[in-house]
């Protein structure tokens, strides 16, 4: 009767670390047939996840590799972040970005570096530093603005954070995210902050800060993709201007019209031109 307890003891323990390998191991199925999905919309090289591994997808563009994946911060369950990291041309820029928090105003009264866009709002959301005061506020135009809260309401968490040091872009959101649409919105979205970004580095060339496109320069204009009229939610084909709602872009994963496969989008004052382009086309 002595012998037994030790033996049912060691039982219970083995069965609790298969549940635990077996409960593992469908998650790590999991997440590689999420990359994978990743892979197919991209392209590029998969480093499956594994027992000790964060999934990576490294895909060509640019002349440059993009990183999506996974990585730790330590304990907790919200250690997980999913991360995306590009090589940016100039190593001497360093720029810190991220939601204002309740002690921040403490940091500006003693002395410490708060830099202002001169836009009330985001300038109220969020909290930047830099290597250099005016090249953060033209790097961080309307485009990348909008980029970035598009990227922090991505998830229930609204967190993001951005760093551009050391020759490389970094975006940071909370959490594994679970379900392939976010997973491709979330690529998406810090490609298109990327480019708008990289705009501040064309040589000869003033950024005018762009603005998001009114509901009124949408006007008569439906998605080619669902059919709906088109309001404020706009973005537009970057090789043939034709607009898509954002939601309906990012499901389709490029250009609705036949003969074009643009994979890429535009916002801002681009964007409005070829709005108005596109409704005078269609009357």
């Amino acid at each position: 009767m002595q012998i037994a307890f030790p033996i049912v003891g060691l039982a219970a323990i083995v069965a609790a670390l298969l549940a635990g390998l077996i409960f593992y191991t469908e998650r790590i199925r999991r997440i590689n047939q999420l990359y994978r999905g990743l892979r197919e919309r991209f392209g590029g090289e998969l480093l499956p996840a594994g027992l000790w591994q964060h999934p990576q997808l490294v895909f060509p563009y640019h002349g440059g590799q993009v990183l999506v994946g996974t990585e730790s911060t330590g304990g907790g369950s919200e250690s997980v972040q999913t991360v995306l990291r590009i090589p940016w041309p100039d190593p001497d820029v360093y720029l810190e970005l991220y939601p204002r928090r309740f002690y921040m105003g403490v940091i500006r009264l003693l002395g410490g570096q708060d830099i202002r866009t001169g836009t009330p709002r985001f300038d109220g959301d969020y909290f930047a530093r830099g290597s250099d005061a005016e090249r953060v506020r033209s790097l961080l135009n309307a485009g990348v603005q909008t980029q970035v809260e598009l990227l922090r309401n991505l998830t229930a968490q609204r967190d993001f954070y951005l760093l551009i040091a050391q020759g490389e872009l970094y975006l940071r959101k909370r959490g594994g995210l679970s379900d392939l649409p976010r997973l491709i919105r979330f690529t998406m979205l810090g490609l298109e902050l990327y480019e708008q970004a990289m705009l501040t580095n064309m040589a000869g060339i003033e950024i005018v800060a762009e603005r998001l496109v009114p509901a009124a320069a949408a006007d008569g204009v439906v998605c080619c993709i669902c059919g709906d009229g088109i309001g404020a939610d706009v973005v537009f084909c970057r090789d043939c201007q034709t607009p898509h709602h954002f939601d309906c872009w990012t499901w389709s994963g490029k250009c609705s019209i036949y003969g074009c496969g643009g994979t890429r989008y535009v916002t801002g004052r681009r964007a409005a031109r070829a709005a108005q382009t596109a409704r005078k086309t269609r009357t």
